[in-house]
């Protein structure tokens, strides 16, 4: 049996450890620190937590025993990270389109013909969309790439942050 292969180009676009670079965003001093958003269990962690092993649902207890005093700890705001989503969606809704918003900080989106468009590469296309979205709504984003949506969202999620994985190909 064989399937009719999609000749779309799908993406999903994850935002890099959003609530955590959120407040980042709002406080700028705080880039390269050990930020985490928690509310009695860390929601999100920046990276910079997240190499000392401090993930989400860890108790708050835990993960300041571990930082030993030198963190930053925020409960969540989400009226700003709300207003920062909108900017995000909106963002793709203006550059690429059938957005479909996944969560506060996720979408799926189409970009078939777009890179031919622009007459760049899919790669390079990539790329700048990627810079795009942290130039103008300041966030970092994870990008998968495929011609289905559901590998397109495992792709995202490979090797985090600010990745691109790109698998398109027509004929698998």
């Amino acid at each position: 049996m064989r399937f009719k292969v999609s000749k779309k180009i799908y993406l999903h676009i994850d935002c890099d450890s959003f609530f955590a670079y959120c407040e980042i965003l709002k406080n700028p001093n705080l880039k390269w620190k050990i930020v985490c958003v928690w509310h009695e269990l860390i929601l999100a962690s920046s990276y910079e937590a997240k190499r000392l092993w401090i993930n989400t649902w860890m108790p708050i207890w835990e993960a300041k025993k571990i930082t030993k005093g030198n963190w930053y700890f925020f409960k969540p705001d989400m009226l700003f990270y709300s207003e920062v989503s909108i900017k995000f969606i909106q963002y793709l809704i203006d550059n690429t389109f059938n957005v479909e918003q996944f969560s506060i900080d996720e979408a799926f989106c189409e970009i078939s013909w777009l890179p031919e468009y622009n007459k760049i590469s899919l790669d390079d296309y990539l790329l700048k969309l990627q810079k795009d979205i942290l130039i103008n709504v300041w966030v970092s984003v994870s990008i998968g790439c495929s011609n289905t949506k559901i590998k397109a969202k495992i792709y995202s999620k490979l090797n985090k942050p600010y990745w691109i994985f790109n698998w398109f190909n027509i004929d698998e």
